[in-house]
């Protein structure tokens, strides 16, 4: 009997949680016919992946407590049919305290709420990849090879009755064809071509020192790349170009140390003279505070402490489709669009404004703002476009103003609590041309911030807000947007200014990584003062950079100009060839959201349906392939984030779902035909 063939093309974490549920499924039932599982990771790091690779650097961090990261389905998920023991599908802080417990290694020694480096994450991954693939191994008739290659072209084939694909991978000048009947691709984060401006334009010209993907950290930003004493720029002020910052200070032999308070930074000589980062808002992402949801080890009485949504909910978003939605032809689906600015942003402020409010002052607060909005929430949800979208938020705040203004606020011994200020929330640096303080701007906000954020996500009520209403409703934000939720314009807007107002507010790094950024800045290493949209002259003679912020109108002239910000996907500008030659070939499309008179939005995925099977050229779906990760986060948000434990994950959803799918196909091919 010819063997089943499934390829997994890329062996970073989305492929852990995919051998994981193929490991469940077939020790509950073997196959019905021999398997072959071919894994390719191009870089040789079989579970970590590049992004995660256990060899990079101490200095870049996670942004997610030990507690709150998983590598397998548990008993949230209502659609695992078969879990393993859970001794096989530890949090990473049980792995952890497995490995100190075992080995003896100080390392590994932590807290539930500690924040592992990124490279720890590598290991624990590449320890469970080994021991799903032992697991898989042990199942009769499934074979599992792992491939270091790069899987750069696949095409369909036909051979008798039955179609398949061949997989074209190299390593090196090797290069090699392999069968495969289904394939997932869990390719990791985007790497896009960039395009240098000006690059090429000058005769004579030197060659731009021009760093467009930071990772492997190790290889992309070594000595050659960004040599001592060099001025450095940076593109991006997230975790990304933190992750860089810290590699090139840190990781080069600088050391922090506590003098006093303060966090001061003593340089090692090794690392840039200067680093002049500026992004579009000019504005680090926000230190994510500490989590006092993280109380236990298992990670199962984190969700139970997640705020909940009291004025924006599953149930509110369907309402406000229901009444207000615009229908739209998607493939062969109609969606209720909705515009986010107008239907849900004056609802998402007024959440965070609530629970502000009720982390200063408690329970009983709480009771009395909710019956006091009521009636002002209702009238929203029945007529949501009836004003325009900042008088609707004044609208739906009023009542809640009204009872802190009332409350006698020295009572919760909270009197100095402001008056909750949307605006000034979402830009805490203020605006103003000719803005030549920036630098300034930006030290003070991350101090205050870092201080708000040891105060934790309980007890900040800044902090419990952005926490509470941007990433514990990160469920109804994916519902609002996922599959064209939002109008071609509207999704737009989401892309350009919310999705980017999530990231800054509640997706930053943790509370040691912002004290060290904070300690560089303080230092006058990290210059911000260029500020908020900078723009880049290339500078022929030289082969340097200057960057001229578009608010502050100040210049920097840099040596090497650094891409400090995660791309956007497109498989049309991937940097690799395989996106590439599937568009080519017709086994994928770019998705659209269709807007009025052809002004379709494309935010770069590919089209996808929901079980995200990719629509071929011609409008067919291919139920054998399945994407997941960068390539259809403009269709599904949130896909890049890691496991959680007992939280019903989206992302472990996506691989038990492919898990059942493929296995439920595998077994339907060989049972009997009936008559």
């Amino acid at each position: 009997m010819n063997a089943d063939r499934v390829a997994l093309v890329g062996g970073g974490p989305l492929c852990v949680y995919a051998l994981e549920r193929l490991a469940a499924l077939f020790r509950a039932q073997p196959p019905a016919a021999p398997l072959e599982i071919s894994v390719f990771e191009r870089s040789g790091e079989f579970g970590a992946g590049e992004t995660h690779s256990g060899a990079q650097s101490p200095t870049s961090a996670l942004n997610r407590v030990a507690s709150q990261i998983a590598f397998a389905a548990d008993e949230s998920h209502p659609e695992a049919v078969a879990l393993l023991p859970k001794s096989l599908r530890p949090t990473f802080y049980e792995w952890a305290r497995e490995k100190f417990q075992r080995d003896g290694d100080t390392y590994f020694d932590m807290r539930p709420e500690d924040v592992p480096a990124r490279c720890q994450h590598g290991i624990a991954l590449r320890d469970m990849f080994g021991r799903y693939v032992a697991l898989l191994r042990e199942i009769p008739g499934v074979r599992v090879e792992l491939r270091a290659e790069e899987v750069v072209d696949v095409e369909r084939v036909v051979e008798g009755e039955g179609a398949g694909f061949l997989l074209h991978a190299v390593n090196g000048d090797a290069q090699r064809a392999y069968r495969a009947d289904r394939i997932l691709f869990a390719t990791g984060p985007a790497r896009r071509r960039f395009a240098l401006p000006l690059a090429a334009s000058a005769p004579g010209a030197r060659t731009p020192c021009y760093v467009p993907h930071p990772y492997p950290l190790h290889l992309s930003l070594d000595e050659s790349a960004v040599p001592p004493g060099c001025r450095l720029g940076v593109l991006g002020l997230g975790l990304t170009a933190i992750d860089a910052m810290l590699f090139l200070t840190e990781g080069r032999g600088g050391h922090f140390f506590d003098d006093g308070n303060v966090l001061r930074y003593a340089p090692s000589g090794r690392e840039p003279a200067r680093i002049v980062a500026a992004s579009t808002s000019g504005m680090f992402t926000w230190c994510r505070p500490r989590n006092e949801k993280a109380l236990d080890g298992s990670g199962q009485t984190h969700t139970r402490r997640e705020h909940q949504g009291v004025f924006i909910s599953t149930d509110v978003v369907d309402a406000l489709r229901m009444r207000v939605g615009r229908p739209a032809l998607i493939g062969s689906e109609t969606v209720r669009q909705l515009d986010f600015d107008r239907h849900i942003l004056p609802l998402i402020v007024l959440e965070m404004a609530y629970l502000y409010y009720a982390t200063a002052f408690g329970a009983d607060f709480a009771a009395r703002a909710r019956e006091a909005v009521a009636h002002a929430h209702a009238r929203f949800l029945q007529a949501p476009d009836a004003m325009p979208v900042e008088a609707a938020i004044e609208a739906l705040l009023a009542p809640v103003q009204e009872t802190f203004a009332a409350w006698p606020r020295a009572v919760s011994g909270r009197e100095s609590t402001p008056r909750f200020d949307w605006r000034a929330m979402f830009e805490p640096l203020g605006a103003g041309v000719g803005a030549d303080d920036w630098h300034e701007r930006v030290v003070d906000f991350v101090r205050r911030d870092n201080r708000a954020a040891l105060e934790g996500n309980l007890h900040n009520p800044m902090k419990a807000a952005c926490d509470g209403v941007w990433r514990d409703l990160r469920p109804v934000l994916a519902q609002i947007v996922d599959f064209g939720g939002l109008t071609a314009e509207s999704h737009r807007r989401f892309c350009e200014v919310h999705f980017r107002r999530y990231t800054r507010m509640s997706n930053g790094t943790g509370p040691t990584a912002m004290r060290k950024i904070q300690a560089l800045l303080e230092a006058g290493l990290i210059d911000a003062a260029v500020g908020p949209s900078p723009r880049i002259e290339y500078l022929a003679q030289t082969g340097g950079f200057r960057m001229v912020g578009e608010l502050t109108m100040i210049e920097r002239t840099v040596d090497v100009l650094l891409e400090g910000r995660v791309p956007v996907f497109d498989p049309a500008q991937e940097a690799g060839p395989l996106y590439p030659n599937l568009l080519r070939r017709g086994l994928i499309r770019h998705w659209r959201n269709p807007g009025p008179d052809g002004a379709d939005y494309l935010p770069g995925a590919i089209d996808v349906n929901r079980r995200f099977h990719p629509i071929d050229a011609a409008g067919r779906e291919i139920p054998e392939l399945t994407f997941f990760g960068a390539p259809t986060e403009g269709v599904a948000f949130f896909q890049l984030s890691a496991a959680r434990p007992y939280a019903n994950s989206p992302v472990l959803n996506l691989a038990l779902r492919w898990a059942n799918e493929t296995v439920a196909a595998l077994r339907a091919a060989h049972m009997p035909a009936t008559t």
